[in-house]
Formats: structure tokens, sequence, C-alpha cells
């Protein structure tokens, strides 16, 4: 029987599960984004879920994704439960965090950060890469726009991820913005209304 080297069995399967991961997220943002484009839109399962564990299962994810990144997640200890579409939203938290490693090839800190207030909940995904120019700002939540700098297109990517993102909050009468600078970064900021069972 032909031994295999482990720590390179255990490196590849890690490859194969990440691109799986991966075409499953672009498969998943495919389907959503035909249901809108044909007008059916997408309908929402809201359910009382604690928003930190939104953002635990996508940290829990991503934290080894990397080796030249550190993932940082920053919660409050404790959050009241809300109404939300858990999986809708971890989507949401998953594309930005699929752009921030993506857009920061040479690695860094990428932090996920909420905090919250008896209204609304905000959390952001920023990251320390290439960054966005001002005048790009708004369009890359336009369906299938690409960041247009070289560095960017040689990354490669579909454009449909940010607009999928900016549905889903607005489904949930949140909103995304991004505050950025060429070479220093981008912060997504999110916030989501909080909705409770009466």
């Amino acid at each position: 029987v032909k031994k295999y080297d482990e720590p390179k069995v255990k490196h590849y399967a890690g490859i194969i599960n990440k691109e799986t991961q991966r075409l499953g997220a672009l498969i998943g943002d495919l389907l959503d984004l035909s249901r809108i484009e044909s007008g059916k839109g997408l309908s929402l399962t809201l359910e009382e879920t604690d928003f930190t564990e939104v953002l635990k299962s996508v940290h829990e994810t991503f934290k080894t994704a990397s080796s030249k990144h550190k993932i940082i997640l920053t919660i409050p200890e404790k959050s009241e439960k809300i109404l939300i579409d858990k999986n809708k939203m971890i989507q949401v938290v998953t594309n930005l965090m699929s752009n921030a490693v993506k857009y920061s090839p040479e690695g860094g800190e990428i932090e996920i950060f909420m905090s919250e207030t008896p209204e609304i909940i905000v959390f952001s995904v920023s990251d320390q890469g290439m960054g966005i120019s001002k005048e790009e700002k708004d369009l890359i939540f336009e369906k299938f726009y690409r960041v247009q700098n070289e560095s960017a297109r040689k990354i490669g990517g579909t454009g449909i991820g940010l607009p999928i993102v900016k549905y889903i909050l607005e489904l949930h009468n949140g909103s995304v913005r991004v505050e950025s600078e060429p070479l220093k970064g981008s912060k997504f900021i999110c916030t989501v209304p909080k909705i409770k069972n009466k």
C-alpha cells in the first residue's frame, strides 16, 4: 500500500475545501442575481438570532483562510436577539470577508467589528489592502462593476458580490457604505435595524 505524505494530503485537502466553498458561494450569488434580475427578488426567512453568532460563524470559516492575514473578531460579549435571515446575513459577511482577503494580497490584518445601540446594529469588515479610489466608491455596488486599477484586474472576480450585499441589507432595511483610499485599505460599514418579535 502506497503511503501518502500526511502534511501534503492535509494541505491539498484544505485547498479543495476552500475552492469548494468559494464555488458554492459563487453559485449562490449567481442564483440570487438571477432571481433579482427576473423580478422575483429574494425572500427572507426571519428568525430570532444573536447577530454575534453570524459573525462568529464567518470568523471561524476565515480565521485559517490565509497564512498572510490575521483575522480579528471584535464583538460585544452579549447581544440581544433580533429578527434577521441568518443565512443571508452569513452570505453578506462572507462576501465582504472574501473581498477583504482577495484585495489585500500582501496580507495584513482583517477585522470584523460589531457595535450596537438599542435601535441598530453596526458591523464592519476592514482590511489593509489596495483600497478603492474616490470615483469608484459608489460604482462598486453596481452589478458586474470591478475596480479598474491594474492590480485589482489581475485578481479577478465577478462584480456581483457587493450588489448582493447591498440588496440583502436593504431587504433588512439596512445599509452599506465604504470608507477607502488607494493603498490604505477599505472598511465596509453595514447597519441593520433591530427588529424583534412582539
